[in-house]
């Protein structure tokens, strides 16, 4: 796996990487599956904003996230697309050639048009389009089509052009080189007269470079001096195709047989770098340097590659066991470097690499070489007093390489048991000594004698200093800083040798740190940091005795995973981290002023980092070095630090409700969303997706950026993707800001306006005002009419409401004098009523039966003035005539049991003169119970079951009416006449005591003759239905009334044996008992609602319910819980809830008054 893993890298870094001339240069590549029409280019321009046009079958458009395509042959039928080149422009237009035809393109509107004008080649000068065909120069108008010719010569054929200033040009020819002056109309110097020049290019010093088609290279100066590069015949060049000049001066030649380079000495003589040349195997066909300085490589066929030499100042090496000038190793470790500038690097598995001062590889130090025991090397250190390389070896201890003799020896750690498996983790010099961490502990060097020992002298101290040590530090202060798997972070006075601060590891309870410590770096003076395992960077404070952090959030760093850190050559802090390399600007002390990062997603190469992965700062080059899984890299933080020349930040692209947005296809963008500064939408089309651009190409561009819409968003939103989104933007102004998040002077603004609704626009606003305005007046007025229609209507209510008092309280005084009145006209006549049944002579039962009859006849009077306001405002006429009134003696009717006992009656009366009065008249014929309230008569009717009720509807404690009902809703009750009595008769009352269950309803007073006929037929009638309910139970099990034929009685016997038979089974419900009646659900319910006037349900409640009071009722007196489970119910407190909603009382206070009720029967 590993050979195959080296391989992969190697192929890698090969595809990416090229050594030309001693220079490292990496180049990124562009083809088609970046959207490039075709793998290849004859042409290359750069734009204002840093686009880059690509000429091959099409027109491409590279704006560095995407490509855009142009093929001509959809908007010119005529043109084929093939051979588009020549180049040149302004910041709004493109001209190219196509074939001989000059094609223009609008950038702003991306949109082609070709003007009649044709042409061999063509250049773009003081804002004038130039163009070369047979004899003559032209200056074209592309609107007009029109060409004015400024300069023919009739002796040569022009073929190409290039503006050099004040008005002159150098002009190419079939027969050499001219340099022509407009102004004068002549040719200043003519060269290479028996050539046919082919290319030429002018670099920044106003040379012409050319080639010839014989082969032929040269270089002109202004004065008309030219230095040959190429005889004819190609023997130091191949044939060329182009030149370009980077920001160094330096001249880069696409030849037929690849790239050369050329520089230009001191002396003025340009000298070809290398006789081999880059991309030997390709032919190229444009070379082009951007406004950033990078180099664009177009071949004849294959990808584009584009890079730069000055400002992407990387260095990688990569592993390869095969290659002896090869680094070697999986993971690249430990590194130090001695006083000449060689590089010491240890690798996990193949001993240490060895490279010069020029960083090359030039040997291995391995088992095989110098004998070491072991080829896994956990650290180095060199010491430049004695000129010795401490090695560390997995589980073999510490060694030492003598530079002079080129000999290893081991270090002595005979005084420890277990040196024959130590492995020393890192090597941290310490004053005159070194500091060995170890999973046995720490130890400490002597780097004179050589002399090991334990660091610490307490046994407890090196014991909590053992185990898994991630990393080790002594700061400026003689702490020493131990961060190890088991304690966690802790720091150690070296001098009183005692633990000052335990800090934990973020996992442990109380720990005063995120996360394990990594790595430490720093001092007191310029600030102690941390990297941590998942917490980012931690800065020490002294004098709280705390941390701060730094995260990736703040942007301080690429990931808060974080590996190693230390301060680079000029004080910065370089941290290594799962996605890159960070490097915080340190300038001011204790605090990063900003970052500078290197994604791993970045570099040439695909590299990783680990934890095990080492990193160090070269004082000699000032370079950082990377370990890295197969390979290491190098850099200079300051080159890569420089920002990167005339780079743009743009839209690139905009798609509104998911449809791409172009000038073609839309009327709200009249110019290419790049160019647009503002656009308006309408209400519905508020869905937004915008894709911004760079211009960086650079292999350090960190790539983050930030953004905020303004008018909706209150913070900044960092982002590395491309693309923001937006939806259901509200109508309104919006100004959207991105920037690049290390470089926020670098920003692009687009004003978003959602416009209105036509019905929010602001005629619509207007007329909806006016339409306000209107109602509000209206309401104003109306409210004033109706103000003072109020005010009238208000004077006339309280007129009728005094009037209407006035009546009420007439009212209620006759009321109450009425009610007065009848409460001794009631004894009266009962007493009257008593004296006539007992009176022995005739003619004193005829006076008395006149007093009677005159006492009656004031009743009358009494009940005619009680409702006089109401038969007044019925238009009732009001008599006074006398009631017919039968003075006669009342007929004493006794009732009695089929026993021969008296009937009961429970008189309920809060008066207990009335009591008394309807005790004495009713005496002889009933067993008489008084009651005063209504909670002591409910009670009483529960216990004693009486015959017949007697109660008055208005009492103390509550409504008889109510009592009625509650009498009435109870099973043991309900059978029970009730009559209700009132001073105060109402149509409404009367209803009330109606809708109760009441069987009865009188005045007071009342005939006592005609009460008690009526109790009697009401007593009579009860018991005549009770009796028959009664013999019909004795005669069939449980079957109701209501069967009143045949077929009813055999639905309910069949129903009533099921229930018998499944009365202890919980799970019976109406399912099963329709299955058991052989019918279904909805005809069994229909039957038995229509036969009981109960649902099933009800039914089988009702059932249970008798069932229950049987056996509470039982003298055996089973528990509650014993008669809830033999009646099917599982839940005890579920049955009492159910028999006190049917019975009226629980079932243990059922059970105490049916055992009162024996024992008074009884006794």
């Amino acid at each position: 796996m590993d050979r195959i893993r080296l391989a992969i890298w190697t192929f890698m870094l090969l595809l990416f990487s090229v050594t030309i001339w001693g220079d490292e240069i990496y180049f990124r590549s562009l083809g088609v599956k970046d959207g490039l029409s075709q793998p290849s280019s004859i042409a290359i321009w750069q734009d204002r904003l840093g686009r880059i046009w690509l000429g091959n079958n099409a027109v491409n458009c590279y704006d560095g996230v995407s490509t855009k395509v142009i093929r001509l042959s959809e908007y010119f039928p005529s043109l084929e697309d093939a051979n588009i080149h020549n180049f040149c422009g302004n910041d709004s237009t493109l001209y190219l050639l196509a074939e001989n035809n000059l094609i223009c393109i609008d950038l702003q509107m991306r949109q082609p048009f070709m003007p009649e004008i044709t042409a061999t080649a063509i250049c773009y000068s003081d804002n004038q389009l130039y163009t070369v065909e047979g004899h003559s120069l032209y200056r074209c108008n592309v609107r007009s089509g029109e060409k004015e010719i400024l300069f023919s010569d009739e002796r040569y054929v022009f073929t190409l052009i290039t503006p050099i200033d004040d008005n002159q040009f150098w002009i190419g020819t079939t027969t050499g080189v001219l340099r022509v002056d407009l102004t004068e109309k002549r040719i200043i110097t003519t060269c290479f007269q028996e050539e046919n020049i082919t290319t030429q290019f002018l670099d920044s010093e106003s040379r012409l470079w050319l080639s010839a088609k014989s082969g032929l290279a040269a270089v002109v100066s202004l004065n008309g001096e030219s230095i040959v590069l190429n005889d004819s015949g190609g023997s130091s060049i191949p044939y060329i195709h182009c030149f370009t000049e980077d920001t160094r001066g330096i001249i880069w030649v696409g030849t037929l047989a690849g790239l050369y380079r050329i520089e230009m000495k001191t002396n003025g003589i340009p000298e070809i770098m290398s006789n081999q040349p880059y991309m030997a195997e390709t032919s190229i066909t444009a070379l082009f340097t951007d406004r950033q300085g990078n180099l664009w490589i177009g071949p004849y066929y294959g990808d584009i590659r584009y890079g730069n030499i000055d400002l992407d100042d990387f260095k990688c090496f990569y592993s390869d066991e095969k290659v002896e000038d090869r680094l070697h190793g999986t993971v690249i470790g430990s590194m130090a470097e001695d006083k000449e500038g060689n590089l010491y690097v240890a690798s996990e598995g193949s001993g240490i690499n060895v490279l010069n001062k020029n960083r090359e590889v030039i040997r291995h130090i391995t088992k095989t070489t110098h004998r070491l025991p072991d080829n896994k090397i956990r650290a180095l250190w060199y010491d430049e007093q004695t000129d010795n390389l401490f090695i560390s070896v997995y589980k073999n201890g510490l060694y030492v390489l003598d530079r002079k003799t080129d000999r290893i020896r081991q270090i002595d750690f005979s005084f420890f048991d277990s040196a024959s498996q130590l492995t020393i983790e890192d090597i941290v010099p310490y004053r005159d000594m070194l500091v060995l961490p170890s999973t046995q502990g720490i130890f400490k060097l002597d780097r004179e004698n050589l002399y090991t020992s334990y660091l610490l002298d307490d046994s407890l101290l090196q014991q909590k200093c053992s185990g898994n040590i991630r990393t080790v530090y002594i700061d400026d202060k003689d702490r020493l800083w131990v961060s190890s798997l088991e304690e966690g972070l802790f720091s150690v006075d070296l001098k009183s040798q005692k633990v000052i601060s335990l800090y934990g590891d973020g996992l442990q309870k109380g720990s005063r740190i995120p996360s394990a410590v990594n790595s430490i770096c720093g001092d007191s003076r310029n600030g102690l940091f941390m990297s941590t395992l998942n917490s980012g960077l931690l800065l020490y404070n002294e004098e709280r005795n705390d941390f701060s952090s730094y995260r990736e959030h703040d942007h301080f760093l690429l990931s808060d995973v974080c590996y190693s850190v230390t301060r680079s050559f000029y004080r910065n802090l370089v941290v290594t981290t799962d996605k890159g390399v960070s490097i915080l600007d340190m300038s001011v002390k204790k605090k990063p002023l900003s970052a500078f990062h290197i994604p791993l997603s970045n570099l040439p190469a695909p590299l990783s980092l680990s934890g095990d992965c080492g990193i160090y700062v070269s004082p000699m080059d000032r370079n950082v070095y990377v370990g890295t899984i197969c390979g290491l890299f190098s850099f200079n933080e300051q080159n890569l630090n420089r920002p990167g020349r005339n780079y743009s930040l743009f839209f690139s692209s905009i798609s509104v409700n998911n449809q791409l947005l172009t000038p073609a296809n839309s009327d709200f963008l009249q110019q290419d969303i790049t160019f647009s500064r503002k656009i308006k939408l309408p209400y519905n089309l508020n869905t937004i997706s915008l894709t911004f651009s760079t211009s960086n190409y650079l292999l350090s561009n960190y790539g983050q950026y930030e953004y905020k819409m303004e008018g909706l968003d209150e913070l900044w939103i960092t982002t590395s993707n491309r693309t923001i989104t937006y939806s259901s933007l509200r109508p309104g102004k919006y100004n959207l800001i991105v920037r690049e998040l290390d470089n926020p002077q670098n920003e692009v603004q687009l004003e978003i306006i959602i416009m209105y609704p036509f019905w929010l626009s602001w005629p619509m606003i207007l007329l909806y005002v006016c339409g306000t305005i209107s109602i509000i007046a209206w309401l104003v007025w109306f409210n004033k009419t109706k103000t003072r229609l109020m005010l009238s209507l208000e004077m006339k209510k309280r007129e009728v409401e005094q009037m209407d008092k006035l009546n009420r309280d007439n009212q209620q005084f006759l009321t109450n004098i009425s009610n007065e009145f009848r409460k001794p006209l009631t004894v009266i006549i009962a007493i009257l009523n008593n004296i006539v049944a007992d009176a022995a002579v005739v003619a004193g039962k005829n006076r008395i039966g006149k007093v009677l009859k005159q006492v009656v006849y004031l009743q009358g009077l009494i009940t005619r003035l009680q409702t006089f306001n109401r038969e007044e405002q019925e238009d009732v006429a009001f008599s006074f005539e006398n009631p017919v009134c039968d003075a006669e003696s009342p007929v004493e009717e006794v009732i009695e049991t089929e026993d021969n006992t008296l009937y009961t009656m429970l008189i309920i009366d809060s008066d207990s003169e009335i009591r008394a009065s309807l005790k004495e008249t009713f005496s002889f014929a009933y067993r008489l119970i008084e009651a005063e309230d209504v909670k002591e008569g409910y009670l009483i009717a529960l216990r004693e079951l009486p015959d017949i009720i007697l109660s008055e509807i208005d009492m103390a404690d509550g409504s008889g009416i109510e009592l009625c009902r509650m009498i009435k809703s109870h099973v043991d009750t309900l059978h029970i006449p009730v009559i209700l009595m009132t001073y105060q008769p109402s149509p409404e009352q009367q209803i009330q005591s109606i809708r109760s269950g009441a069987d009865d309803y009188v005045v007071k007073p009342f005939f006592m003759d005609l009460l008690q006929h009526r109790c009697n037929s009401l007593v009579r009638n009860s018991k005549r239905i009770l009796s028959r309910y009664i013999k019909q139970k004795e005669e069939q099990e449980y079957v109701p009334l209501l069967a009143t034929n045949v077929q009813e009685k055999r639905l309910l016997d069949t129903a009533t044996r099921v229930l018998e038979e499944h009365l202890e089974d919980p799970e019976f419900d109406i399912a099963h008992w329709a299955k058991c009646m052989g019918m279904g659900r909805t005809s069994l319910f229909n039957q038995i609602k229509m036969v009981t006037g109960m649902t099933p349900n009800d039914y089988i409640v009702s059932f249970k319910m008798d069932r229950a009071k049987l056996l509470l009722s039982d003298e055996s007196c089973c528990p509650i819980a014993e008669v809830a489970y033999r009646l099917g119910y599982s839940d005890p407190i579920y049955f009492s809830r159910t028999f006190k909603k049917h019975v009226g009382v629980s079932p243990m206070q059922y059970r105490k008054n049916m055992l009162v009720s024996q024992k008074e029967e009884v006794s």
